[in-house]
């Protein structure tokens, strides 16, 4: 026998739970906040090497 699915297939039951929404959001939340960390120390790091390397052409 099959397993009993909604219209909108299986998806549809975590999709539409506003539990699991708190939580995925949660997630995705964390790991924007991790990524825009991350781009934040690329950044730094490319202001500290433009700053040692206009130092050398001094």
């Amino acid at each position: 026998m099959k397993p009993h699915h909604s219209k909108e297939g299986p998806a549809a039951c975590v999709e539409n739970n506003p539990d699991n929404n708190e939580i995925l959001n949660r997630n995705t939340n964390e790991m924007i906040k991790e990524a825009l960390e991350r781009a934040e120390l690329r950044a730094n790091r490319s202001i500290i090497n433009l700053g040692m390397a206009e130092k050398i052409d001094d």
